[in-house]
């Protein structure tokens, strides 16, 4: 099997642009703030893979995160099952599998663009973000809301 990185071409910086746009509306990045989200992408750059080429490996590609842009890949887990995810569909507004533990490969169905962030940027990122979230008690009596019904 040819490493990922010589199966990859980078893309233009005008394909970064768009993605770098594409990608702030994109969980959890749409909760960054604008100065996080710049040190996350500082030198993300879109990558290319043709069909039939692996997306990414367990083992080999477990400290990245990958958000597929546009093409269509199969993600097969430890059991052997797929899910095909499409760039730009509901599934593609989340990183792709993940969790390394969760995922053994991916491969290109179609020709593919997409970006892949180091782990540990994303989790010290989030980690910064939950950090910065207040949350105000409700208080108890006739204004408080009726807690039932938030459960119903």
């Amino acid at each position: 099997m040819v490493a990922t990185a010589q199966q990859h071409h980078s893309g233009t910086d005008v394909d970064r642009d768009e993605a770098l746009r594409t990608i702030r509306d994109l969980l959890p990045l749409r909760h960054l703030s604008d100065r996080e989200f710049a040190n996350i992408t500082n030198g993300v750059r879109v990558e290319n893979c043709t069909p039939g080429n692996d997306f990414f490996r367990s083992g080999r590609d477990d400290q990245f995160i990958f958000y597929l842009l546009s093409g269509e890949v199969s993600i097969t887990d430890a059991e052997g099952n797929t899910q095909n995810v499409t760039g730009g569909s509901i599934d593609a507004r989340s990183p792709l599998a993940p969790h390394p533990r969760e995922r053994v490969k991916a491969t290109a169905r179609t020709p593919t663009r997409f970006v892949r962030f180091p782990g540990d940027l994303m989790r010290l990122a989030n980690e910064a973000t939950h950090e910065s979230i207040t949350v105000d008690e409700i208080t108890q009596g006739d204004e408080a809301p009726d807690k039932r019904a938030l459960f119903e």
